[in-house]
């Protein structure tokens, strides 16, 4: 599971505060069991108006009777998780659910893996490309977050070519999934090691 959100100095719906995280994509690859099909959940908001609740809706039915959920570095997802439940009380009991399934892969690489390749650094945008060579972010036209904020912004704006719109669209699409089919291929390799915790 993976969110990518913005954080405006103006507060955009109701209830939030200057630079409050507006959450307007998930992706989720969900496997019933080990070496089972990988199935893909997305949600991207695709205007204007105010994307919390079909974010939240969304994804309490995509992870719903999961045994885990798998995150990289669950601090931020944690939060964003806070905050619906905040915002949005209606769903406060699924997504406490959610939050009590997560299982940080981050948290288990650095206790029991390194790889040079890392280069000193344990972010998903290091760890993956070293372990899974083929899953790099060079070629993607949306790289990082941030990048991920900016292209959503200008994906919503009305002033945008609809045909400049859909590219931007499938191209946060992309990122988003492949943060989430990188921890699904990281997962796979890292469960035949000895030391690797079971999910």
């Amino acid at each position: 599971m993976d969110f990518e959100t913005v954080f405006p100095a103006l507060p955009r719906f109701a209830g939030m505060a200057p630079y409050d995280h507006v959450p307007f994509q998930w992706s989720v690859h969900r496997q019933e069991c080990p070496e089972g099909t990988l199935k893909h959940y997305e949600y991207l908001a695709g205007d204007n108006t105010d994307p919390r609740i079909p974010f939240a809706e969304g994804l309490c039915n995509a992870v719903y009777g999961a045994n885990s959920v798998v995150v990289y570095n669950q601090s931020f997802e944690n939060s964003r998780l806070n905050d619906l439940a905040r915002w949005l009380p209606k769903y406060g009991s699924p997504i406490e659910e959610i939050r009590a399934k997560f299982w940080d892969l981050m948290v288990v690489i650095r206790r029991h893996l390194y790889h040079h390749a890392f280069d000193c650094s344990f972010s998903l945008k290091s760890v993956l490309p070293a372990l899974v060579p083929e899953m790099n972010y060079e070629t993607l036209q949306v790289a990082d977050g941030q990048e991920a904020g900016l292209a959503w912004i200008k994906s919503v704006d009305p002033t945008i070519a609809s045909d400049e719109k859909q590219r931007i669209r499938q191209a946060l699409l992309k990122y988003c999934s492949q943060d989430t089919l990188g921890l699904a291929r990281l997962v796979d390799p890292l469960r035949k090691l000895e030391a690797f915790p079971r999910l």
